[in-house]
């Protein structure tokens, strides 16, 4: 993304924090009617492959075949993704959409950690830190403020962090060795 444009990386901003929020909203309405989290995540999973099954076919978009290989190399990284998906529709059946909002946020600075230490990124510099000290700020005190921040096990909560924080890592992991 080098050159892309600023009204581009702008866009592409929005659209993923758009798209990321409606889906929190739209699961936790979909689990309070249907509160089976894998089922939910079967048709979801399975939609999303099927769609782009049926894209591929119609020439819309490329899709690679399906090889053995491919699948055996990404294996680790197909299995922290369910746990995502996991985590985040418990987290979302026993909180909130905002709490679970808040433990998303504050899984970046794990990130980070994790990236420096077992990837061995570039430190962070001063602006990126600040920038992440300013977003966790404002989660706390969002926290501090919100009357109605509720949690009620926090375990699925804190798992799904966990885990939030855990997946960049692990992508990056599997394709260092792809």
């Amino acid at each position: 993304m080098g050159n892309a444009s600023p009204a581009l990386v702008m866009f592409l901003i929005i659209s993923h924090m758009t798209v990321s929020s409606t889906m929190l909203v739209l699961n936790k309405a979909v689990l309070k009617y249907l509160p089976v989290a894998t089922t939910v995540l079967v048709f979801q999973v399975g939609s999303s492959a099927l769609i782009l099954w049926v894209l591929g076919k119609l020439n819309v978009i490329k899709v690679d075949p399906f090889q053995i290989s491919t699948a055996r190399a990404f294996f680790w990284n197909a299995v922290a993704f369910m746990c995502l998906l996991f985590t985040n529709a418990k987290a979302l059946a026993s909180a909130n959409v905002e709490t679970v909002i808040v433990f998303r946020t504050l899984s970046i600075f794990v990130t980070a950690y994790g990236d420096i230490r077992l990837l061995q990124a570039k430190a962070l510099s001063m602006p990126a830190m600040a920038s992440l000290v300013l977003v966790v700020a404002g989660a706390i005190g969002y926290v501090m403020a919100d009357k109605g921040f509720e949690v009620r096990n926090l375990f699925w909560p804190v798992a799904y962090g966990v885990v939030n924080a855990s997946y960049p890592i692990v992508t990056k992991l599997v394709r260092a060795h792809d």
